[in-house]
């Protein structure tokens, strides 16, 4: 057994997923100073702050690193360690407090494409998910059918309105719903076009019973209902389609004196990889960097060693 263990974290290892079994901690450096815990001190260096400042994803690539920038009496550092399906990634750099000339900051908004075509698609899956199976129910028993999709219909639209931002999952909410809805409404449809003939043997049922007859209930009478439900559904599955693809960008550079930038927190673009990642979101300390981060500096390239107590954490 132990031959056979090895021998799989060995394959493990080669392929990488021997990463996926770290715990988040581990993976994102949570905890740790960037100075002295993951990387040596210099002579004479004593760390200042250090903030969690960005959030970087790549949807498309599984990737997703959690950069924190640490200031000491000598450098600027900027590291985000993360992963991807390859395995374990890391960014980092590291600059003199003598090159800084100050720092550019922009928080704002865009939207996402990549975002928007993968929240369609996967609403478009659950909604074909629950349509199916609202259709099953039906062809079974109309009545049982026509509650489900009522049911899980106005269930689906609860979320938008009860959960705060949350945008994707009142999408898929919304998606779940609607299909319900679509499916009986559609079920029934065809029961009232087809007049039930060739539809009900199909199933291996009499039309009667198939369109709640038996149970005293015209189901198909209550369609309209399913149809008016199913439109509010779409409409606020597209408005949380277009809510969940409008995402935070960051915009984090810090310039030498001559206005190069040196440490540039961004998304990439088509001529330039910055970080690498498609997505930069604010970190929970992003806005304090930003009120302290400038002044921290001047103060510690003017007044050196006599500034640390003011800054210390």
């Amino acid at each position: 057994m132990s031959e056979h263990s090895s021998i799989l974290e060995s394959m493990k290892k080669r392929i990488g997923f021997d990463d996926w079994g770290r715990s988040d901690a581990e993976t994102y450096e949570r905890g740790k100073k960037i100075v002295p815990d993951c990387i040596g001190t210099n002579d004479d260096e004593t760390p200042i702050r250090q903030y969690d400042i960005a959030i970087l994803e790549t949807n498309l690539k599984n990737m997703r690193a959690e950069g924190r920038l640490q200031v000491t009496n000598q450098r600027i550092i900027f590291r985000a360690a993360g992963r991807s399906m390859a395995g374990k990634t890391l960014v980092q750099h590291s600059f003199s407090l003598q090159e800084v000339g100050g720092v550019e900051v922009r928080r704002d908004a865009r939207f996402g494409v990549g975002n928007l075509i993968m929240g369609a698609v996967a609403a478009l899956i659950v909604a074909g998910i629950f349509g199916i199976i609202s259709q099953q129910i039906y062809a079974s028993n109309a009545v049982g059918g026509f509650v489900f999709a009522l049911v899980i219909g106005i269930a689906g639209l609860v979320p938008f309105f009860m959960i705060k931002k949350q945008f994707f999952i009142k999408v898929l909410c919304c998606s779940a719903g609607l299909g319900s809805l679509l499916g009986a409404s559609l079920s029934s449809s065809l029961s009232s076009f087809l007049g039930m003939g060739s539809f009900g043997d199909m199933w291996g049922l009499d039309s009667s019973w198939y369109s709640g007859a038996n149970s005293g209930v015209n189901v198909a009478q209550f369609s309209p209902i399913l149809l008016i439900i199913a439109a509010i559904a779409g409409i606020l599955a597209i408005i949380a389609l277009i809510l969940s693809s409008i995402r935070p960008n960051f915009v984090f550079v810090i310039k030498t004196k001559s206005a190069a930038g040196i440490v540039e927190i961004r998304r990439k673009n088509k001529n330039e990889e910055y970080t690498g990642y498609e997505e930069v979101l604010p970190g929970i300390d992003a806005d304090k960097a930003v009120k302290e981060i400038n002044a921290m500096i001047n103060d510690v390239t003017v007044r050196g060693v006599h500034a640390l107590k003011s800054w210390a954490e």
